[in-house]
């Protein structure tokens, strides 16, 4: 059975139903959880491919995937940071209403 570990909690491969989703901080922290070990297998996949002189694989990773990755770390700690300053309640709504407008600012 394979087990993420991450900031000190056991999250493993059935999530639903699980305490961790209760409120919307500890789901961000999750998000940004996966994110960062994504991102840190796609650089162990890039060091794989330098140690066996495979540039192409290397630039694809690089052009394709790192620079997402690294933007939707920044933007979901960005999220975390500020689901923890508004806390629970009416700072939630507030939250959400800020996501509903950027997501129709995208369309």
């Amino acid at each position: 059975m394979i087990s993420l570990m991450c900031f000190g909690f056991g999250f493993g491969p059935v999530l639903d139903g699980s305490d961790y989703f209760k409120t919307l901080d500890l789901a961000m922290e999750l998000a940004l959880c996966l994110e960062k070990l994504t991102n840190e297998k796609l650089l162990k996949l890039h060091s794989i491919a330098d140690e066996n002189n495979d540039p192409q694989l290397a630039d694809f990773i690089e052009s394709e995937f790192l620079e997402e990755q690294v933007e939707a770390i920044k933007k979901i700690s960005e999220y975390v940071a500020q689901l923890r300053r508004v806390g629970k309640g009416h700072g939630v709504w507030h939250f959400d209403q800020m996501l509903l407008q950027e997501g129709d600012g995208a369309m």
